[in-house]
């Protein structure tokens, strides 16, 4: 298959990450089906993950010495957001 170069700016270029998210996905060998987050939970993950970040933001801007330790945050992926 030939490459072709595209020139992507802003809100186009976000697309690439859904793709190329996609395309790792279905390398990996996983019975996803045994996974607990299904299509009708995933906005409710979503939802909470949102609650979780405006909490922690509240809770720093009344707090400027505030230390935050996140235990067992390996596939956290707040620090992106």
């Amino acid at each position: 298959m030939d490459r072709i170069r595209v020139d992507l700016a802003g809100p186009p270029q976000t697309m690439l990450a859904t793709l190329y998210a996609k395309a790792a996905v279905e390398r990996i060998e996983c019975d996803w089906a045994a996974t607990t987050i299904d299509a009708r939970r995933a906005p409710s993950v979503a939802v909470r993950s949102a609650h979780f970040d405006h909490w922690a933001g509240q809770f720093l801007a009344g707090h400027d010495e505030a230390v935050v330790l996140h235990v067992g945050c390996g596939l956290d992926a707040r620090v992106y957001r």
